[in-house]
């Protein structure tokens, strides 16, 4: 399942996510500021269930939160991996109004 504000993604970046989850729980495109791209990532379902319903209680709603310290989770560098497949990485941006539509035009 895909966040339907990313229309840009680039399949072969999710092809690269998913051979690289295998032997772990949870694998996240990260930033080498430490920022989590949660939109685009593949999580453990039964977990990822349990830990959305204990959220959602605790009325946490940041997707960052659903990630369990307990779970192996590997992290795929941006800038070190993922942009050999998608140069621009215009699979980490986000549409959601005009004006971001109108930003991809001028680029």
């Amino acid at each position: 399942m895909l966040s339907c504000d990313n229309p840009l993604v680039k399949f072969e970046v999710i092809e690269y996510i998913i051979k690289h989850c295998k032997g772990f729980d949870c694998c996240i495109p990260k930033w080498k500021n430490n920022f989590l791209e949660p939109l685009l990532a593949i999580y453990p379902i039964a977990k990822a269930f349990e830990s959305t319903k204990r959220n959602l209680n605790k009325n946490t709603f940041k997707l960052t939160q659903l990630i369990s310290p307990a779970w192996k989770t590997n992290y795929i560098s941006i800038e070190n991996e993922i942009r050999f497949l998608d140069k621009k990485l215009q699979s980490f941006i986000n549409i959601n109004t005009m004006k971001d539509i109108s930003n991809l035009t001028l680029k």
